[in-house]
């Protein structure tokens, strides 16, 4: 027979190693669904739905026609609209972030945005320097790239020291 005072004690090493909803990082807490709570649900949703549209957004953007109208749409309008699936799913992903965990948000806010601004420019057909100009053409798609990947490794290891504490 067991001791009632040894199974509480069991209980209770039991509920302290199970993480709880407020422990998870980021990314991961939008996979528990005990974390969509009121407000935090309805944008929880909205990410999701973000997410669908901005990978309906990347699969269209390799689809094809091959009528003179249709390629002239592809050449000169999808990289348009691929930028605008990107900034409106870095919307919600910075809003969602904002809202599911706002202590580490507010310390990664400009760097997020650096990434995203240095991601749009790397994308975009449109150059502060074009690119017919030797060297000094790549050389600012380069540094925006370099800009971005800093800023990005920045974060992760920014991430990391909020997960260890």
């Amino acid at each position: 027979m067991c001791n009632n005072n040894e199974s509480i004690k069991d209980l209770t090493v039991v509920e302290q190693s199970k993480p709880s909803v407020l422990e998870k990082q980021f990314p991961l807490c939008l996979l528990d669904k005990n974390s969509y709570i009121g407000f935090k649900g309805l944008v929880g949703i909205f990410f999701w739905f973000a997410l669908i549209y901005f990978g309906y957004g990347i699969v269209h953007f390799f689809m094809w026609d091959n009528t003179f109208w249709g390629i002239m749409w592809n050449i000169f309008s999808k990289p348009i609209y691929l930028i605008y699936h990107v900034c409106v799913f870095s919307f919600m992903y910075c809003l969602t972030w904002a809202v599911f965990d706002s202590s580490s948000f507010k310390n990664s806010l400009t760097r997020v945005l650096l990434v995203i601004a240095s991601i749009v420019y790397i994308i975009s057909p449109i150059d502060a320097i074009p690119d017919i100009t030797p060297f000094l053409g790549q050389a600012d798609d380069l540094l925006a790239l370099i800009i971005g990947i800093l800023n990005a490794i920045s974060l992760m290891k920014n991430r990391t020291k909020i997960i260890k504490k």
